[in-house]
């Protein structure tokens, strides 16, 4: 089980050398998911850069399973948050839900996000 995070998604629509990783973990038949934030996350990033939105949405609902966003990750995610700001000062509450919410789950969290490199539980592109 794997937590694909926005970047991992953003890398796959477009089709990157590590877009194409997220692909073969995609069809290696393990079971992915994605936070709901991530959903909002890309859709801003699809429709900034002109691209249709509902279809790139309908990739990810229909190659991963999206997690809710329940009370104990925003609790614990705001504590995270609080936390992960000690040593990387720029990371941002989305970065620290999704962290969160792959912690809950024990999932990995798979990214190329350099604000959660190193951290435990996170497989890097």
């Amino acid at each position: 089980m794997v937590l694909l995070d926005t970047y991992a998604w953003i890398e796959y629509l477009k089709d990157t050398d590590r877009g194409k990783a997220v692909k073969d973990i995609l069809e290696s038949n393990s079971a992915t998911y994605t936070s709901a934030i991530s959903i909002a996350e890309t859709s801003r990033w699809l429709h900034k850069n002109g691209l249709d939105v509902r279809k790139g949405i309908g990739n990810i609902t229909s190659l991963s399973i999206v997690l809710p966003l329940s009370e104990d990750i925003l609790v614990e995610g705001g504590i995270m948050h609080v936390e992960l700001r000690k040593t990387q000062k720029d990371i941002g509450m989305i970065d620290a839900l999704i962290y969160t919410t792959g912690q809950i789950y024990s999932m990995d969290v798979l990214t190329g996000d350099p604000h959660l490199k190193g951290l435990p539980g996170v497989q890097m592109l």
